[in-house]
């Protein structure tokens, strides 16, 4: 591998990182940045906007960060899509009755946020009630792109408009047509979880998490409970960058 993807794939596990936030009610309300900085926000949650050391966030569960480097964020427990500008302001783009518990997000360069909810537009909750929603953060409007998709709670924008959607109970990683509302399974066998690398169905995953595309069109996807770092294709052949699945702390 080029120094270039080197570079590329490490600026990639990184975003999967980040994707990994944990959603975990009454814990700090904080954003941080890479050098631990506080963006906005305080460890006492509220739902305030505003300049940055008074916005207030509740269990702000992910986040995604535009090419202009505004920060939206999936307030989760005040089921709103919060944004962060260049210097620090909050505001609220996103708020509706039936917009419930967002946690998957990601953004292109024109405004337009992806989000994925825990619970549907039509009240339900369940294993299976993931649902995935378009907003315009400059007119504040959303729309479902589909719904009752399952646990998506990684999502990835990719350079053709699709999302890859990473389904933490369905053990899955799938493509999702922002048009149609179509989704196509990419790899991994549903709900059977395990740690195996392959193409397609033949691969196994435990509850991905998160998921980013690297410079080079695959996906790096956050297997959590493997433990470890997969790489998928976009013609979905699995394979295991980092990680293992004892669950060993190891350097290397």
């Amino acid at each position: 591998m080029s120094v270039f993807s080197r570079i590329a794939t490490a600026s990639a596990l990184l975003s999967a990182s980040i994707a990994l936030a944990g959603c975990n009610s009454g814990s700090g309300s904080v954003i941080q940045g890479a050098q631990s900085s506080t963006i906005a926000g305080s460890f006492q949650s509220g739902t305030a906007d505003g300049p940055a050391s008074t916005a207030r966030f509740r269990n702000p569960a992910n986040v995604a960060v535009d090419s202009a480097n505004n920060v939206y964020v999936a307030d989760y427990d005040n089921n709103l899509v919060r944004k962060i500008d260049s210097v620090g302001n909050v505001s609220t783009v996103f708020s509706n009755p039936n917009f419930v518990n967002p946690f998957g997000i990601a953004a292109n360069s024109s405004g337009t946020v992806f989000v994925e909810t825990d619970q549907n537009d039509t009240g339900t909750r369940n294993s299976t009630s993931g649902t995935v929603w378009r907003i315009d953060s400059r007119t504040q409007t959303g729309v479902v792109v589909a719904r009752n998709l399952g646990r998506p709670r990684g999502i990835a924008l990719l350079a053709d408009g699709r999302l890859a959607l990473s389904d933490v109970n369905r053990h899955t990683i799938s493509l999702l047509n922002t048009t149609t509302g179509a989704v196509t399974l990419l790899a991994g066998r549903t709900d059977t979880p395990g740690f195996v690398n392959g193409t397609g169905a033949a691969a196994q995953f435990h509850r991905p998490y998160g998921v980013k595309q690297d410079n080079n069109g695959d996906l790096i996807v956050a297997d959590a409970n493997n433990n470890a770092i997969r790489r998928v294709t976009l013609a979905g052949v699995v394979t295991t960058i980092a990680g293992r699945r004892a669950g060993k702390y190891l350097r290397g």
